[in-house]
């Protein structure tokens, strides 16, 4: 093995090493945000309604397909539902009220 290809295999395997770290500091950023109140935003994704809701990723996405939360979903196929700011106030209040009635 040459001299020249030596130092790029290990550029290489750096360059690996370096894009690993890229993926998990990415994903420690996007957690983060997912955990930010989204005041001033249009619409709030599946998790965060989840959070404050205290239900499932999972519920939450079967209440979209089912036209009980209204929300939109862009791309049809496995595309990210998108739930009105609006829509998660409702909810809460509808969750409210209905602890007192119960």
């Amino acid at each position: 093995m040459s001299d020249i290809t030596h130092i790029l295999l290990q550029e290489i395997k750096q360059l690996r090493l370096d894009v690993q770290a890229a993926r998990y500091e990415l994903q420690i950023v996007r957690t983060q945000v997912d955990g930010l109140k989204p005041e001033g935003k249009r619409y709030v994704s599946v998790k965060y309604v989840a959070q404050e809701l205290n239900l499932s990723d999972r519920t939450i996405r079967r209440l979209c397909e089912l036209g009980k939360i209204q929300a939109n979903q862009p791309s049809k196929d496995r595309g990210r539902w998108r739930i009105p700011n609006k829509e998660l106030e409702r909810l809460k209040k509808e969750a409210q009220a209905n602890k007192f009635n119960s």
